[in-house]
């Protein structure tokens, strides 16, 4: 039988079950095809593997410094870790180097 779900840890104790095409990245496609985003920039920031597809897909991807290594790995980004004010950091910082 067909795997009709995808699963993946969203943090170390949380086990998330979804549909097989439900996912933060196809969430963001969804919303960049809808006219009112179609010519928006986006940045996204995210810390867990479930995030990966969303990073890929934004114009900028953000991985706050304690995100999981592979998140790291494919951000654009690496701002300060959540605990230390990641969205401050992408407001005062990234996004001046975006404009």
């Amino acid at each position: 039988m067909e795997n009709k779900t995808n699963q993946f840890f969203s943090a170390v104790t949380y086990l998330e079950i979804v549909g097989k095409h439900v996912s933060k990245g196809n969430m963001l496609g969804e919303l960049l095809n809808m006219e009112a985003y179609r010519l928006k920039k986006v940045i996204a920031v995210g810390d867990f593997e479930n995030d990966i597809e969303m990073l890929q897909r934004a114009d900028c991807g953000v991985a706050p410094a304690n995100a999981q290594a592979e998140v790291k790995k494919i951000a654009d980004w690496v701002a300060v870790s959540n605990d230390d004010d990641v969205i401050h950091d992408i407001v005062y910082r990234i996004v001046p180097t975006l404009l």
